[in-house]
């Protein structure tokens, strides 16, 4: 595909939640087979992704720094993601909503949730088992350059730990963060 001239803006942007062992999309970011999804509908346009990447480490000779500079690769970082979304729902027993999925992948649930009965985090060793310490998600956001719909790019990973804030307002606004505990280049992380 050749590049585009026309710029991606905030209207763009779809993001999708899933779960699934192991994660919920595959290699090319299809969703895999049996995961749940939850797809933002209402998002404010604030994304922000700091992808992961290896640290670089520098060796100074007595403090300075030398030519050429020694310097290593060092300690993989984690990525980050932050999104915000308009708060329409905060739970229900029959399907699932943005605030059960944040409150499950911070440790605690809604008693009664579709999420907390239905969903798998993307930890578990296989489907079923249920033995995951942290739930995580899978997390896809494609942009969709609007009127062109040829013009469509995605980024997800599949093991990400999210959090959340609930801002009151006109109308109450939830800031989303995650940690994506993805090596770039991996099955746990893509573009397409």
């Amino acid at each position: 595909m050749a590049l585009s001239t026309c710029p991606i803006t905030k209207q763009d942007l779809t993001v999708t939640i899933a779960d699934g062992a192991q994660g919920g999309f595959d290699t090319s970011g299809s969703l895999v087979g049996t995961s749940e999804s939850f797809t933002i509908t209402q998002g404010v346009g604030d994304d922000s992704i700091t992808r992961p990447r290896r640290e670089v480490q520098e060796f100074k000779v007595r403090g300075r720094t030398v030519n050429p500079p020694c310097i290593r690769h060092g300690d993989d970082s984690n990525g980050s993601i932050s999104f915000s979304a308009y708060f329409p729902d905060l739970s229900d027993a029959t399907e699932e909503t943005l605030i059960d999925i944040l409150v499950w992948c911070e440790g605690y649930a809604h008693t009664g949730s579709y999420v907390q009965d239905n969903w798998e985090s993307t930890k578990v060793s296989a489907v079923g088992a249920d033995d995951a310490d942290v739930n995580t998600v899978s997390v896809k956001f494609t942009w969709t350059v609007e009127g062109n719909a040829s013009n469509t790019h995605s980024e997800w990973w599949n093991f990400v730990s999210l959090s959340h804030e609930h801002a009151e307002g006109d109308p109450d606004t939830i800031t989303v963060t995650g940690v994506t505990y993805a090596r770039a280049g991996t099955a746990a992380h893509g573009f397409s």
